[in-house]
């Protein structure tokens, strides 16, 4: 049986050719999926490393606000509170730190008295869940994401109740 062969000249240099490019063109294949593995795992790593800065920073956030609503509550629970007294302490508390949208307190019962911005309307937080978990749980919540109705600018609520600054010490 005779094989296949070309007489060619052309075409056995073209066979040539192919087979030295092949082993070429694989090199160049698995070099280039080590390079996108390296790619993706240093991708992963600098996430990572976002998403742990991220955290640490959402914490230290989180740790501030508290320690201003401690202050709050301290400024709150002083005898013979005076709602326009709130509001100047909440406003001076709001424009040190601009970062808030709006600093204020809320009776009980769910009224809000206090209020760095000023607003015409009896207002309740009552319905909040962030509320009703701050009255639950006694400690310090984190509301849901949502555009606050006094403002009118996207917020994300964090609470304390009057009784935990009474309680607990300042730190965990």
């Amino acid at each position: 049986m005779k094989l296949f062969f070309p007489q060619s000249l052309r075409v056995r240099l073209m066979f040539l050719v192919f087979v030295a490019v092949i082993p070429a063109w694989g090199l160049m294949m698995y070099t280039a999926s080590e390079q996108r593995q390296e790619a993706i795992a240093e991708i992963q790593k600098n996430v990572l490393r976002l998403a742990e800065s991220t955290a640490r920073e959402e914490e230290q956030l989180f740790q501030g606000t508290r320690q201003i609503l401690i202050a709050l509550t301290n400024f709150i629970r002083k005898p013979g509170r005076d709602p326009s007294g709130c509001r100047a302490f909440c406003a001076e508390l709001l424009r040190q730190f601009s970062r808030y949208a709006n600093l204020g307190a809320v009776n009980p019962d769910g009224d809000v008295f206090c209020s760095a911005i000023f607003f015409d309307k009896t207002t309740s937080a009552a319905e909040r869940s962030w509320f009703q978990r701050a009255i639950q749980t006694r400690d310090f919540v984190v509301g849901d994401y949502h555009v606050d109705h006094i403002t009118g600018k996207p917020v994300l609520v964090l609470a304390l109740p009057t009784s935990i600054s009474r309680n607990r010490k300042l730190m965990r």
